[in-house]
């Protein structure tokens, strides 16, 4: 038989776990949005570094930017 010490202790708990799975969505909806922005800025500085290039200017800390952010993306 459940007690009412014992439906509050379930409840509790799946409050814990719908808390918990919040938590994760929104993790993972952050790291979404977060590797999205990432591609973006990397296209965006790509385009940078061909339109420099094609002009015959230097492009060196471009290319820098780009590889170190590319070592991030996952």
């Amino acid at each position: 038989m459940l007690t009412p010490i014992t439906i509050v202790i379930t409840l509790k708990s799946k409050a814990s776990l719908a808390l918990i799975a919040a938590a994760l969505i929104n993790f993972v909806a952050a790291e979404r949005a977060r590797q999205a922005e990432m591609v973006r800025e990397l296209g965006t500085l790509a385009c940078q570094i061909e339109n420099r290039r094609l002009l015959n200017k230097e492009c060196s800390a471009l290319q820098r930017q780009y590889d170190e952010l590319a070592k991030l993306r996952k």
